[in-house]
């Protein structure tokens, strides 16, 4: 959103370059996470309901 919102606004500080560099990094590295947790949590969640699984 805010790399489309820079299109329409233009940076005046480099405090601004900065705001978006961060928005990029957590991007990106929400999208290397979301795989690994998705089979993390498909994982535990078979386990939990194994016929084995004892509570």
């Amino acid at each position: 959103m805010r790399l489309f919102l820079n299109q329409i606004w233009p940076h005046k500080t480099r405090a601004d370059h900065y705001q978006d560099l961060i928005a990029v990094r957590l991007t990106s590295i929400n999208q290397i996470i979301d795989p690994w947790a998705y089979i993390i949590c498909r994982k535990f969640q078979a386990l939990s309901q194994s016929p084995l699984h004892v509570q």
